[in-house]
């Protein structure tokens, strides 16, 4: 009796496997862009799996940017090319938000300013045209910044600020 209840046990995984009830669990979400380039969705690890959750696209003059990064379906989910992935954290490598974003070019006269309402997460990620940056991010009055940060075409920058 005790076999066929094993038995009948994996019967059960196979089925949920095969017919919904555990896929959830298994593989990638995927991020994509929508068609009118204003949000990502997030999708069951396939194009064609369940919408978990959706993300805004802002624009700010010619750059685009969405916050990321809340709960572990997120941290798992693989997103579109953006240029630029800035990660916050706090004491012990908490995650933060909701934090205040400058962004100016050093070539140029360029700045953007991404106001803490529009960081919901801790992955903020900048569609950047490539050229040299200096970041700066506020928590509260304390602010850190990266000079320098460069961003080329077709790869993906990751940088990390840091709280102590």
């Amino acid at each position: 009796m005790r076999n066929f209840a094993k038995q009948l046990a994996w019967v059960g995984v196979v089925l949920g496997l095969l017919f919904g009830g555990v896929t959830a669990g298994f593989g990638k979400p995927i991020a994509q862009e929508t068609p009118l380039g204003d949000a990502i969705q997030l999708l069951e690890h396939d194009a064609g799996g369940a919408l978990l959750e959706s993300f805004r696209i802002y624009r700010y003059v010619d750059m685009r940017y969405f916050a990321a990064g809340v709960g572990k379906v997120e941290r798992q989910a693989t997103y579109p090319m953006f240029p630029l992935k800035l990660v916050f954290s706090g004491p012990g490598g908490a995650y933060l938000a909701l934090l205040a974003v400058t962004v100016r070019s050093v070539d140029g006269d360029d700045e953007w300013r991404i106001p803490a309402s529009h960081v919901t997460g801790p992955w903020l990620f900048l569609d950047l045209s490539p050229g040299r940056y200096r970041i700066e991010v506020g928590r509260g009055s304390a602010v850190l910044t990266r000079d320098k940060v460069v961003v080329t075409s077709g790869r993906q920058k990751t940088i990390h600020f840091t709280w102590p």
